[in-house]
């Protein structure tokens, strides 16, 4: 069986020492992690784009896409990613999470928080910690993905 990749298009807003984060829903892939807004691509759209809507729908905020901090791909026992980091910028809107749990979280105490392990090589990036060491999550993460 072919494995298909999922691109994923992800913000990276941060404002005054904050970063915007949301929780996975019960039931999603990885459920209860933290993590930044963003989302599936849809098809004909580009990754900005999806940025763009991803964040208003689970946040309610408008963002403008800015640098691509990163696009790599991570591969989980269940699906493999193909995930592109945006530096975006709120240009608008109100945090309206709706379904999804969202919260501004200080810089210092991302990496104390359960996120993908996807993500640790970008939270060490944002937060100037050094690339050989990962956020206390990824490793439970990945702990737990190798017990399986």
């Amino acid at each position: 069986m072919t494995d298909s990749i999922v691109e994923v298009a992800v913000a990276i807003i941060i404002q005054d020492g904050l970063v915007l984060l949301t929780r996975r829903s019960p039931g999603a892939h990885l459920a209860g992690l933290w993590e930044f807004p963003g989302g599936k691509i849809a098809p004909g759209e580009s990754p900005e784009e999806a940025v763009r809507r991803e964040v208003h729908e689970e946040t309610g905020l408008v963002v403008t896409p800015g640098r691509l901090l990163d696009s790599f791909t991570h591969r989980y026992p269940e699906r493999t990613v193909r995930l592109h980091f945006f530096e975006c910028r709120v240009d608008g809107g109100a945090l309206n999470p709706g379904p999804h749990e969202a919260t501004w979280t200080p810089l210092e105490r991302l990496s104390t928080l359960e996120t993908p392990a996807a993500n640790a090589s970008i939270i060490d990036r944002i937060t100037g910690r050094s690339p050989s060491r990962q956020n206390a999550a990824s490793r439970k993460t990945e702990r737990a993905e190798v017990e399986k």
